[in-house]
């Protein structure tokens, strides 16, 4: 088990140096806290790291708050838990609150309106869906998590609205993420490595445990245990390897690597952001909304964002993100969500 130290983002708002450090191990410890909740020396070390600062112990609030709380811990343990961090005795940090809105997409027509849904629906649902639906072999719904055991004993953890095509044989096994974010589990087999593609990247194993996250604009590739070597028919001089914590992302702009002590957090209901562009939160986040998540402003979609949100309620998260950026999110109908600036 692995101490709570440098991790993934916590906290919505820009925070400065010490802060973000913070940020960061409250998310850990969060995670630790839900892997391990009856591990006393656990218990202990995150109490002498929750009473060492004051921005230690904000950082948790704020972590709790946006990650929907002690709800994260297992119940058996969650009033142990919930003990120290929610004592009354201690002072509490105010919750930031939004300020006045700007409400100038209200004032739009509403054929605007109506025209923004229109497109928003045709592109959700039309031709691009039932081909999707024709290629793949395993597939899942909003808010849909799916474990599927492969022939070979590999398991592939499907997140919501993602699919896979399976290609097994006799010298190589080979998956195609067709859609989305999934999880593997790879049963060792020198004799035939296993190869996940997504796009022109290609993730090439024999036995580990890893992340594919295929987005509009590029692949991410996070490694949990093992190691894993990533290609790309597009870029041929890519020979990148990734052992357990790390990550690479391989998108227009080339190649950016990072270090990544938490993987496929969604597998706990978690949706971490560590300095993420707001366009790929909200797609991961828009896969457990029941509808549709328009960005008004691409300028938007390219702001930053640091945060630990819940997933069991997109739209609360939906809407802290927004907080954290400085926009607004308007619900146009029950089926559709607008982020758009102030």
């Amino acid at each position: 088990m692995s101490n709570a130290t440098d991790g993934i983002g916590t906290m919505g708002l820009t925070p400065d140096a010490p802060q973000r450090k913070a940020a960061r191990e409250a998310t850990d410890w969060l995670l630790l806290l839900k892997e391990e909740p009856a591990d006393k020396d656990l218990r202990r070390r995150f109490e002498e790291w929750h009473d060492a600062s004051p921005i230690h112990a904000a950082s948790w609030q704020s972590t709790l708050r946006l990650s929907g709380g002690l709800e994260q811990v297992q119940a058996a343990h969650a009033d142990e838990w919930a003990t120290h961090p929610r004592d009354s005795s201690r002072p509490q940090p105010a919750s930031p609150r939004p300020g006045p809105r700007q409400r100038w997409f209200a004032r739009r027509p509403a054929a605007m309106l109506a025209g923004v849904a229109l497109a928003a629906c045709i592109a959700a649902f039309a031709a691009p869906a039932v081909l999707l639906q024709l290629k793949s072999d395993y597939t899942t719904a909003t808010a849909e998590l799916r474990t599927v055991t492969l022939d070979d004993g590999s398991e592939v953890t499907l997140a919501p609205k993602s699919a896979i095509a399976v290609d097994y044989a006799a010298r190589e096994r080979k998956v195609e993420l067709l859609s989305g974010v999934a999880f593997f589990t790879v049963r060792k087999d020198s004799e035939r490595p296993f190869i996940v593609q997504a796009g022109a990247v290609e993730t090439t194993v024999l036995g580990t445990r890893f992340e594919v996250n295929r987005g509009d604009d590029g692949v991410t590739v996070s490694v949990e245990e093992g190691l894993v070597a990533l290609s790309d028919r597009q870029l041929p001089s890519l020979n990148t390897r990734l052992g357990a914590g790390q990550s690479a992302r391989v998108g227009r702009t080339g190649v950016t690597s990072n270090t990544t002590p938490t993987v496929a957090a969604w597998r706990q209901k978690l949706l971490l952001a560590d300095d993420r562009p707001v366009g790929d939160a909200v797609a991961d986040l828009a896969r457990y909304y029941g509808g549709t998540i328009v960005i008004m402003d691409s300028a938007l979609a390219t702001r930053r964002v640091t945060g630990v949100y819940g997933l069991a309620d997109p739209e609360a998260s939906l809407r802290d993100i927004a907080r954290a950026i400085g926009a607004d999110v308007r619900r146009i109908s029950p089926w559709m969500l607008v982020l758009s600036s102030k």
